[in-house]
């Protein structure tokens, strides 16, 4: 997206469209214009309103979205939860969109279940 954003258009005086952006969001900033305006002093913005549209259709309310987890014979110890929760935090960015995360918790666990099997 960076790339993207920030690569020249031949058609706009090789500006990038980043730019373009900002040239037209300066072009238009003493306007009027809605969008401009809120851009520029967000105490313009009615957080009670954004993005309602009262003339729009009314969503569909969903009530059989539920998500079923099942419950996993894998049984931890307390101190094998304990290191767990020390050597993982879910809160860490991984550039993955977690997938890096829960790969290595399923490792980690990998190694507790072969030592419990072990002791067993």
């Amino acid at each position: 997206m960076s790339q993207w954003n920030n690569h020249p258009l031949s058609t706009e005086s090789n500006l990038s469209p980043y730019q373009v952006w900002v040239q037209g969001f300066y072009e238009f900033a003493n306007s009027n214009r809605r969008t401009v305006r809120d851009l520029v002093n967000p105490n313009t913005l009615d957080n009670n309103t954004y993005g309602v549209d009262d003339e729009g259709p009314l969503p569909e309310v969903q009530t059989e979205n539920n998500v079923v987890v099942p419950k996993s014979d894998i049984a931890l110890t307390r101190e094998q939860w304990a290191s767990l929760q020390t050597l993982v935090n879910p809160l860490d960015e991984d550039n993955e969109h977690g997938k890096l995360l829960y790969l290595n918790v399923c490792g980690i666990i990998d190694i507790y279940v072969n030592q419990n099997l072990s002791h067993e």
